[in-house]
């Protein structure tokens, strides 16, 4: 099998040859950098999803609807609906720094959009049937991200 390059920081990974030296997880690196394991990439994707998601649902909370949706006794004054925009547009861009460390920044950017679409189309299907459930899923997701995290220590 050839080498591939499996990460921006990596040049080349290749599987390990029999007699060769390579680490524990059965690659070896070629030149600089060390192998990322399948481990590290779901905790990257995960951890741009979570702030992705978020994000989505805080700019979505900002929206006199959607608010209604979920406290229908409460009304969404424009201090809160500042604050609901404000922290959603900076959780999608945090949402960004975990991609362009796992990839590079055009990469990074690529993946960053894509990840946003799932967190927004999550967040539109959650809001159109189950409006209770768009904040128990960011609570499932982060618990899942965090269970990951510990898992890779």
């Amino acid at each position: 099998m050839p080498c591939v390059v499996r990460h921006p920081h990596v040049k080349k990974v290749c599987p390990r040859r029999e007699g060769h030296e390579g680490d524990s997880k059965g690659f070896e690196v070629r030149e600089e950098g060390q192998p990322v394991s399948h481990t590290s990439i779901l905790t990257v994707v995960m951890m741009g999803y979570t702030l992705a998601y978020a994000g989505m649902a805080a700019l979505s909370l900002g929206m006199q609807k959607h608010y209604a949706q979920l406290n229908a006794d409460a009304e969404l004054t424009s201090s809160r609906k500042v604050l609901f925009k404000a922290l959603g547009w900076s959780l999608l861009a945090f949402a960004l720094l975990p991609v362009i460390q796992g990839w590079s920044l055009a990469m990074g950017l690529v993946i960053w959009v894509g990840l946003i679409s799932v967190a927004a189309i999550n967040v539109v299907l959650l809001l159109a049937y189950l409006p209770r459930l768009l904040v128990w899923f960011g609570v499932a997701v982060s618990i899942a991200l965090l269970v990951l995290l510990t898992a890779s220590i």
